[in-house]
């Protein structure tokens, strides 16, 4: 059994779904992290790194880490870090192989930052064996921005676990929007909830609910957010997930929703989006690219001009009995993604 130790945050959603998968293939998986708290521990042994001290320091940590590394005749085995500008930065000091799997949001906007933040990323994807993409959107612009080898580059999505796929089909009987990403701004929460606003003040009589999750969220930019709740006087129509959720509470709330929506400024093909469609939940995204495959097959509501449009023709699919077809058509794309799923990670983690 190969043996990988994850640098990563072992509670996040991203990583578990990677555990998930490497179990399948029978990928041995520690998990080297920085990070010490979340809902649920995952099926895998976690060792802490960082320094308790400089737990408000999150960058001292990553530093810190990837010296201990260096320095430690622990934890011997191919390092796999997860997100390049943190863990990233631990592998690259470590002095050890890894490999990397890159994030959109610190891929994206390198070019936009500081030119020591544009080096300091190309640095550590230069020095990386293999880097793991998901879509061919990030895999052109690490080679034609970054100028990464482009055969060290491996494309592929996770797909979503089997939990979602096999939840439990419920007569739904009010129109409740599922956010299934993080508070941020990059996900551009504050027109999420201008949109419903818009949408409740249009169809009043729809007794609509928002879920937004939390996650890990920017305390300021959460705090805009909760003043325009208030302001327009959404508070019993918005319900607020905190923190980082386990599977089986998102399971519940794609269980209790009629459509999710994801409509970041900047993407890769995210598994949150995947979990909607694995769970019959038709997602409402915006156009990017990196979503290419979903716009195709059909399987996703576009925003085109406002996302009003789309909760008002969902809403009125919802209330004629039109989205039971929806639901068989998403369930037929999860399943046949995620067949895929385990040759291109065995792929990835071979020899040769």
């Amino acid at each position: 059994m190969k043996k990988v130790y994850f640098l990563a945050n072992a509670y996040s959603p991203h990583v578990r779904q990677w555990l998930y998968k490497n179990k399948e293939i029978n990928v041995d998986v520690d998990v080297l992290t920085i990070d010490v708290d979340g809902p649920v521990k995952p099926e895998a042994n976690i060792s802490y790194i960082g320094l308790p001290i400089l737990r408000k320091f999150k960058l001292l940590q990553y530093i810190y880490a990837g010296l201990y590394l260096r320095c430690s005749r622990k934890y011997i085995g191919l390092l796999h870090a997860h997100n390049t500008s943190g863990y990233g930065l631990t592998a690259y000091l470590s002095g050890r192989d890894y490999y990397l799997t890159t994030y959109g949001s610190e891929i994206y906007s390198c070019d936009h930052k500081s030119a020591l933040y544009y080096r300091v990323i190309k640095m550590i994807l230069d020095k990386a064996l293999r880097v793991s993409s998901t879509t061919q959107k990030m895999k052109s612009y690490l080679i034609e921005t970054l100028d990464i080898f482009p055969n060290k580059i491996f494309n592929f999505s996770l797909g979503v676990n089997e939990t979602f796929s096999n939840s439990t089909i419920t007569e739904k009987k009010q129109f409740i929007i599922f956010s299934n990403r993080r508070i941020g701004e990059l996900y551009n929460t504050d027109l999420i909830i201008d949109g419903f606003y818009e949408f409740v003040k249009k169809v009043p009589g729809a007794n609509a609910k928002l879920i937004l999750l939390e996650g890990d969220l920017d305390p300021k930019y959460a705090e805009i957010i909760y003043n325009k709740v208030d302001s327009y006087g959404l508070g019993d129509s918005i319900e607020f997930v905190k923190g980082f959720v386990a599977e089986s509470e998102l399971v519940e709330c794609f269980n209790r929703s009629i459509c999710s929506i994801s409509i970041p400024k900047s993407d890769q093909l995210s598994s949150s989006i995947l979990e909607s469609i694995s769970a019959g939940v038709l997602p409402i995204v915006s156009q990017l690219s990196a979503y290419d495959i979903l716009i195709s097959s059909g399987v996703v509501s576009v925003v085109e001009n406002s996302v009003v449009d789309n909760f008002e023709d969902i809403y009125f699919k919802f209330i004629n009995n039109e989205l039971d077809d929806f639901r068989e058509k998403l369930m037929n794309f999860s399943n046949n993604l995620d067949q895929d799923v385990k040759g291109d990670l065995k792929k990835f983690y071979s020899e040769n």
